[in-house]
C-alpha cells in the first residue's frame, strides 16, 4: 500500500512539473510580481486586477489570460501600455486594458520585430491610439477575435461620435504581406479606425499583397479606413462601417471609406492595386457639423478595384446615405469627369445588382456622380 501510494505522489509530482508556469494569487496582483511573471513568457494568468506605473515591455512569447481583471495603466504622457517586441506569439484574452489616464496615451505598441499579436475578447480602452502595429519584415499577423473592442474613450456615444484628428484605432505602418483579421469585434470612436501608411519607395507605398479580413464587425469612426497603401486586398464580410463627421471645419469632409490619391505611384502599372471584396453588411455614415461625410472616396485615377456580392448569396450590402452628403455610392476628392466614372465603373467595379441604396430622407443615391 505504502509502495503504491508512493507511486502515486512520484506521477503527481511529475505531471506538476510538466505544467507551463503561471502566476497565480489572490485578490489585486503587485506590479513587480506581474512583470516578472510576464518576463517568464508562457501563461500569466491573473487573478486580480493590476496597475502599471510605466511601460510593459514584452520581449518573449506570452499568454495573458485576465479572467476578467483590469490592467490599469497610470501614467498621463503620450506613451504605450504595452510595447511589444518579440517575433514570438502574444496573446491577450479575457482582459482589459485600461490606457485613459492621459488625453494622449495609447494601448499596444509593436515593433522592432516582426509579430504574431491576438487579442481575444479584449477591450482595449485609450485615449490616442488603439494598436501601433510597425513590423520591420514580412509576414505578420494582427487578430482581434472573439467580441473585442478597440474604443477611444474621448467618446460617449459611438454611433454619433468619433474623435476628429491623428486618433488611430489600429495603425498599420509597413505592414508588409501582413494578415490582419478582425472578427466578431468592435472598433469604435478615432478619426482613423483602421489606417494604412507605409515609407515612400520610388514614389509608392506598396504593402506587397497585405491582406486585411473584417468579418461580422463594426467600424466606426471618421473613416473606417483610412488608405495610404498600395497591393492590399481587403475582404469585408456581414459589418457594419460608418463614417461619422462632427466637424464644422471647411476642409474637414471625409468619406466611410476613403482610398487617397497618389498611392500607385503617379499612374497605373507602377503597383498593385488594392481591392476591397465586400460581402453584405452595411457601408453608412452621419455628420453632426457642417463638414460632409460621404461613403466611398476612390482615386482618381480610377485604379481601386471593387467587388460586391451577397453575403451568403442572399443578403445584399446596404449602401446607406445617413448624412445627406453623398450624391452617390462613390466621390473622389479630385476630379473626375463624367466619362472617367463611367470607365472606372466598367473596368474597375462590380456586383452594383449585389447592393440596395438608400438616400437621405428619401433622396435617390447613384452608383457613381451624375
Amino acid at each position: 500500500m505504502k509502495k503504491q501510494l508512493l507511486s502515486i505522489l512520484t506521477a503527481g509530482c511529475l505531471m506538476a512539473a510538466m505544467v507551463p508556469a503561471a502566476f497565480a494569487a489572490d485578490g489585486p496582483m503587485s506590479e513587480e510580481a506581474f512583470r516578472n511573471a510576464v518576463a517568464k513568457g508562457g501563461l500569466v494568468e491573473l487573478t486580480g486586477n493590476v496597475t502599471l506605473s510605466s511601460t510593459l515591455k514584452i520581449t518573449d512569447g506570452v499568454t495573458i489570460d485576465g479572467n476578467g481583471y483590469t490592467i490599469t495603466y497610470t501614467p498621463s504622457a503620450q506613451t504605450y501600455a504595452i510595447d511589444i517586441q518579440t517575433n514570438d506569439a502574444v496573446m491577450f484574452q479575457e482582459i482589459t486594458i485600461d490606457a485613459t489616464a492621459g488625453n494622449m496615451t495609447s494601448g499596444i505598441s509593436v515593433q522592432n520585430c516582426i509579430p504574431d499579436l491576438t487579442l481575444d475578447n479584449t477591450t482595449l480602452n485609450v485615449k490616442r491610439w488603439g494598436i501601433a502595429f510597425n513590423p520591420t519584415g514580412d509576414g505578420a499577423e494582427l487578430n482581434v477575435v472573439n467580441h473585442s473592442v478597440i474604443q477611444n474613450k474621448r467618446v460617449s456615444n459611438y454611433e454619433t461620435e468619433a474623435a476628429y484628428g491623428d486618433y488611430r484605432g489600429i495603425s498599420l505602418a509597413d505592414a508588409t504581406q501582413a494578415h490582419i483579421n478582425v472578427s466578431d469585434s468592435t472598433i469604435q470612436g478615432f478619426g482613423y479606425t483602421i489606417n494604412l501608411t507605409g515609407t515612400l519607395v520610388d514614389g509608392i507605398r506598396d504593402f506587397k499583397d497585405t491582406e486585411i479580413n473584417v468579418t461580422n464587425s463594426k467600424l466606426m469612426g471618421w473613416t473606417a479606413f483610412n488608405v495610404w497603401a498600395s497591393s492590399t486586398e481587403f475582404n469585408i464580410t456581414n459589418s457594419y462601417l460608418k463614417g461619422i463627421n462632427n466637424s464644422n471645419g471647411h476642409s474637414d469632409g471625409f468619406s466611410t471609406i476613403v482610398v487617397n490619391d497618389d498611392i500607385y505611384g503617379n499612374g497605373w502599372g507602377s503597383t498593385k492595386e488594392n481591392v476591397f471584396n465586400i460581402y453584405g453588411g452595411t457601408i453608412t455614415s452621419y455628420r453632426s457639423g457642417t463638414a460632409s461625410e460621404e461613403l466611398f472616396r476612390v482615386d482618381d485615377k480610377g485604379i481601386t478595384k471593387v467587388n460586391f456580392y451577397k453575403y451568403n448569396r442572399r443578403t445584399p450590402v446596404a449602401i446607406i446615405d445617413g448624412s445627406g452628403d453623398a450624391e452617390a455610392v462613390f466621390n473622389s476628392g479630385y476630379a473626375m469627369l463624367p466619362n472617367d466614372w463611367i470607365e472606372y465603373m466598367t473596368k474597375s467595379v462590380t456586383g452594383d445588382e449585389n447592393c440596395t441604396l438608400t438616400g437621405y430622407n428619401g433622396r435617390e443615391l447613384l452608383f457613381i456622380p451624375a
